[in-house]
C-alpha cells in the first residue's frame, strides 16, 4: 500500500510540471551551489525514488 501511495503522489506532483521545473532550475543555476539547488535536487530524487516509470518517461 505504501508503494502505491508513493507512486500516486509522485505521479500527481509530476503531472503538475515538477520534473520540468527541477530540470529548468538546475539548468538556470549554472552550477552555483546553494540551498535552493540542494532542495531542487532533493525534489528530483524524490520524484524518481522507487523507480517510478511514469515519472521517468
Amino acid at each position: 500500500m505504501e508503494k502505491q501511495k508513493l507512486l500516486y503522489e509522485q505521479n500527481r506532483v509530476a503531472s503538475r510540471g515538477a520534473a520540468e521545473t527541477v530540470l529548468l532550475y538546475i539548468s538556470a543555476s549554472k552550477g552555483e551551489n546553494n540551498e535552493m539547488l540542494r532542495r531542487t535536487l532533493q525534489l528530483g530524487i524524490s520524484l524518481l525514488h522507487g523507480g517510478n516509470r511514469e515519472v521517468q518517461k
